[in-house]
């Protein structure tokens, strides 16, 4: 009776074990989704993601801003709305493949800076509303397979400025 109890107890514990180990491993590398809604003052964010499918979507509205993502390892996909005032964004993906960001900032004073590393397939869409503000400098740098899009409405008083690096 006694071997029973034990072999019972040692083939649960060995059953429980897999199921930690298979299940906490599956927990783990598919589920980086990071929401956000954010309304006025001096909003600041920093994400970083490290590890399998990152998702990261952001609607920001007014004052302060500034944004910093990191995400590494595996898919990276970055979106983002902000309307108005202080803006900077900063966007890193690096490693793995997939890399998009689709970033619309309805404007203010801007500042942007993009960064998309290697392994190919590098998608960024970008679009920097008008009457002052940009600043850009988007970065793709491949192992091939790269495209952006910007669309850009400064009209100057010192402001504006855009550089892009694909390599």
């Amino acid at each position: 009776m006694e071997n029973i109890k034990e072999y019972i107890l040692y083939t649960c514990s060995f059953i429980l074990l897999g199921c930690y180990v298979f299940a906490s491993d599956k927990a783990r590398s598919d589920d980086n989704l990071i929401s956000i809604q954010q309304t006025g003052d001096d909003f600041e964010l920093w994400i970083e993601q490290i590890g399998h499918d990152h998702t990261v979507t952001a609607e920001v509205t007014g004052e302060g801003n500034l944004i910093m993502v990191s995400q590494h390892e595996s898919g990276h996909t970055t979106m983002m709305d902000i309307i108005g005032d202080t803006n900077s964004v900063f966007v890193m993906q690096e490693y793995g493949g997939s890399h998009v960001v689709d970033l619309n900032i309805n404007n203010e004073d801007n500042d942007v800076s993009v960064l998309q590393r290697n392994m190919g397939s590098h998608t960024a869409s970008i679009s920097l509303d008008g009457t002052y503000g940009t600043t850009l400098q988007l970065d793709q740098d491949s192992a091939f397979n790269q495209s952006y899009s910007l669309t850009q409405n400064c009209l100057n008083p010192s402001g504006c400025s855009i550089s892009v690096t694909q390599q």
